[in-house]
């Protein structure tokens, strides 16, 4: 990347990161009553609520990260997919909002969701994996809401979802940093990065305002296509696409999230509850359980994506000879951290249930 490229990346990161400053401060002086969310009786959250704004200044920076892309690059218009990205975040946008605003019913989220997801598919904005069209469009479909979800049920404890998301997002911008980056679309993800570091000077612990599902829903819609375009599709520093590769770098990349979720929703359904109801049954609530203080919550999760990280960058960069022995030591790695959290939310099951 030549040094003018990497100013102008400077620069936009600078811009994006007082913007989201500047957006959330305003929101939260003028706006915070509107979006003190209101949840349903039968739901359960962890300690007190706090008004569901931060979102709307993704959204706001996101718009940004757009048109520089179209000011700085021509022929964006030819090579990037910027109309069918813009819509689905803007289906997000919407939904994150209304949700906010009115609790939405679960069949509605998951329509959206759905029609997100195939909108990308007939964009061929979509996992290659098998070579079977349908086959991967089903698995298109399936991460897309997935990763939505995940995102959305992550957002539940101060500084977890953004921390988390500032990691994944490092890591799709690294995986693109190895082959050849798309810069307009590399944009993308380098001030969402910015965006939520902004965002993290109100949400870090103790938080003043929340994502709320606004900024749950398009964070999870561009992670989910940074995880297309950046990870599942992504080749290897000698150029090739493995299966084995993407599956393991999409495992350990989204660690967290994946976990939690998965977690999350065998307990639920275990115990004969839905698994869309809010609860304080989560990883980040059993650890805070175990001892651990919220901040040590987020020093841990993010302790997990930076080992990930560094294991993603060794395995795509610096294996040369990849085999089974490679793959099943990495795997290694996942199903070790999966069940170390798996035993801690199984754990101080009475304390759960008291909250």
């Amino acid at each position: 990347m030549s040094p003018i490229l990497i100013y102008v990346c400077a620069t936009l990161f600078a811009i994006s990161f007082f913007l989201s400053v500047g957006v959330n401060a305003f929101l939260l002086r003028y706006a915070a009553k509107q979006f003190s969310k209101a949840h349903p009786t039968d739901t359960m959250r962890w300690k007190s609520a706090k008004p569901t704004i931060g979102g709307i200044s993704f959204a706001v920076v996101f718009m940004f990260a757009v048109v520089a892309s179209l000011l700085f690059f021509s022929d964006v218009i030819a090579k990037v997919p910027y109309t069918i990205i813009l819509l689905c975040v803007s289906m997000a946008f919407v939904l994150g909002l209304y949700d906010d605003l009115r609790n939405s019913p679960v069949w509605v989220k998951f329509a959206i969701q759905f029609l997100i997801a195939i909108i990308l598919v007939m964009a061929n904005i979509m996992i290659h994996l098998t070579g079977i069209w349908g086959v991967d469009a089903g698995i298109t479909i399936l991460w897309v809401v997935g990763i939505m979800n995940s995102i959305n049920m992550l957002d539940n404890m101060d500084g977890t979802t953004s921390s988390v998301s500032v990691c994944i997002l490092i890591g799709c911008m690294l995986l693109a940093s190895m082959t050849i980056i798309n810069l307009p679309l590399f944009i993308m993800p380098l001030c969402l990065t910015a965006a939520l570091l902004g965002f993290l000077c109100y949400n870090f612990h103790p938080a003043r305002l929340f994502m709320g599902d606004v900024g749950s829903m398009i964070l999870g819609v561009l992670l989910s296509i940074f995880g297309i375009l950046f990870v599942w599709n992504a080749p290897d520093s000698a150029g090739q696409v493995v299966w084995t590769k993407q599956i393991l770098s999409i495992a350990m990349l989204y660690l967290i999230p994946l976990s939690d979720t998965t977690i999350v929703f065998y307990k639920r359904i275990r115990a004969g509850r839905s698994p869309f109801l809010g609860g304080c049954d989560h990883t980040s609530h059993h650890l805070v359980y175990a001892g651990l203080s919220e901040k040590g919550v987020v020093g841990v999760y993010v302790l997990v994506e930076f080992i990930s990280l560094v294991l993603i960058h060794v395995m795509m960069g610096n294996v040369v000879t990849w085999s089974m022995g490679w793959a099943l030591l990495f795997l290694a790695y996942v199903l070790i951290v999966f069940g170390i959290l798996f035993y801690i939310a199984n754990k101080n099951i009475e304390k759960e249930q008291r909250k």
